[in-house]
């Protein structure tokens, strides 16, 4: 591309007069119409130095097949050259576009009134219609779905380990099987839910309402679907919207990870295990659908090892949570944030109902930024509060953005934290595959086992050696790059391909064969 410092004044070439007008405008054009001619002369004299002069006859023979192709007319005078010619003006400039070699670039530079002389840039279609094949091939989803510019808290388990030293720029998208947890139930237990927000205004399609209210172990009915809170009162640990909040990450239309799958929201007056027991021997008697159904538990705490292993009530617990797992129920809770091991052997406590046979237990990676967008590569780092150990089997964003009405009817959009947002987002992730999945009837263990296999193992640090070091993630690991700049290969470099001498290793980096 030359920018020349003149006007150039354009004339139609389907008009009748043509040329009258043409000769009107030749002396405005005299000396734009020069320059051309000057550069004409220097390609065709100067075909010597193109690295492909078969281009030329590319050239002409394009050239002479338009002009017999009663279907396509240039609508403007362009000149009679096809290898220098006008293209545009700019306010009192003049772009050309020539076909020059690069010995000729410095001698048009040099050229009086030639302002520039630039290389086109070429751009690349913003579709992801390729990248959803692969994601297709890669995956298995029948179809796939992309969240773009997502949150951080969706973008992270939709990929493998994001590194920027392989990656020019983070990819924020969300990919997803289509599905979205379609037909799939999420119980949610908690003491609060507002679904009147857009997150939730699919209800046409989907299943999303307060389901029953326990108070002390009985069940109520439940006057608003659409809202229910405790009457409890109010303490330091009964966050009001905790239940929306929770919600919304497990099964929002936005910021939510399975974005088709039913929410039932289990209001309890308070986190009592006599309402956790109650609420599951009612959803198991009403509402169970074996192989449907996953649980989230974003609550617990510690209690005395002996009355764990040896009272009545958790023996009758821990009974009832194994008998529904065997039915092909998945209990998905939240490890806790007190910085601690699930198990603490000198006090002798254990963290419940994580530490329960049947229950996944999801601990939380930070972002000490609290950036809700993009990631860095070193914070794939257990988050200081989030609690560890050998009964955590999981880990998932502890970070998340949540949009939503909270008890109030206000509508708020923040960013929280905490492994009570750990936990939906697991299970989010088992609801799109149980959709994807129809003819797989999972369960806890079986789940687990699959989320272990699909997941991003060893990447997290800070973590105690030999404790589980697993990543959520949704199946697709392909990384990619927002900017198309790839500095590696393999799956955490775009699939990039390495030169025909080197061999791509493990972690993405092209090294030497041998």
């Amino acid at each position: 591309m030359i920018l020349v410092n003149s006007t150039y004044t354009f004339s139609p070439a389907s008009d009748s007069d043509h040329n009258n007008k043409r000769q009107e405008i030749l002396e405005e054009n005299e000396f734009v119409d020069s320059i051309i001619d000057e550069i004409n002369t220097l390609i065709l004299s100067n075909k010597k130095t193109y690295e492909d002069p078969e281009k030329f006859e590319e050239i002409e023979k394009s050239s002479s097949l338009k002009k017999r192709d009663s279907e396509s007319h240039p609508l403007m005078d362009y000149g009679d050259s096809d290898y220098v010619y006008p293209v545009a003006n700019l306010n009192d400039k003049t772009l050309l576009y020539a076909y020059l070699s690069n010995d000729l670039i410095e001698t048009v530079k040099s050229l009086p009134n030639v302002i520039s002389v630039d290389t086109p840039i070429e751009y690349k279609p913003d579709s992801t219609i390729n990248r959803e094949r692969d994601i297709q091939n890669e995956t298995q989803w029948k179809k796939v779905s992309v969240e773009y510019y997502a949150d951080l808290h969706l973008s992270l388990i939709s990929q493998g380990k994001y590194s920027d030293d392989l990656i020019g720029q983070y990819d924020t998208n969300y990919y997803y099987p289509s599905s979205a947890g379609e037909d799939v139930d999420i119980f949610i237990f908690d003491t609060g839910f507002n679904f009147r927000h857009s997150e939730f205004n699919n209800k046409n399609s989907r299943t999303v309402k307060c389901a029953v209210n326990i108070v002390e172990g009985k069940a109520y009915d439940v006057p608003d679907e659409t809202y229910c809170m405790s009457n409890y009162r109010y303490d330091m640990y009964m966050e009001r919207s905790h239940g929306t909040m929770v919600a919304t990450v497990a099964g929002g239309m936005i910021r939510g990870v399975a974005k088709k799958a039913n929410i039932y929201g289990i209001l309890i007056d308070y986190y009592f295990n006599l309402n956790v027991i109650a609420g599951l021997r009612y959803v198991k008697e009403h509402l169970f659908r074996p192989g449907k159904a996953i649980f989230n538990f974003s609550f617990g705490r510690y209690i005395d090892m002996d009355r764990f292993e040896n009272e009545s009530l958790y023996i009758e617990y821990k009974n009832l949570i194994k008998e529904m797992t065997e039915e092909g129920a998945i209990f998905i809770c939240s490890a806790g944030n007190e910085n601690a091991h699930i198990v603490d052997n000198e006090y002798k406590l254990i963290k419940e109902p994580c530490s329960i046979d049947g229950e996944i237990c999801v601990g939380g990676i930070g972002n000490p930024d609290d950036d809700t967008r993009m990631m860095k590569s070193n914070q794939y780092v257990k988050d200081i509060e989030s609690n560890y150990g050998k009964e955590v089997d999981l880990y998932a964003p502890y970070h998340v953005q949540v949009e939503y009405q909270d008890n109030k009817f206000n509508y708020v959009n923040k960013s929280v934290c905490g492994t009570s947002f750990s936990a939906p987002i697991v299970a989010g992730v088992a609801a799109t595959i149980i959709s994807e999945n129809p003819g797989v009837q999972y369960n806890s263990w079986s789940m687990l086992k699959h989320l272990t296999e699909i997941g991003e193992k060893d990447i997290i640090t800070d973590l105690p050696k030999g404790d589980p070091n697993v990543f959520i993630n949704n199946g697709k690991h392909t990384v990619y790059s927002n900017n198309d700049t790839y500095m590696g290969c393999g799956v955490y470099s775009g699939n990039m391909k390495c030169p025909n001498h080197e061999v791509c290793s493990t972690d993405g980096h092209c090294v030497k064969r041998g």
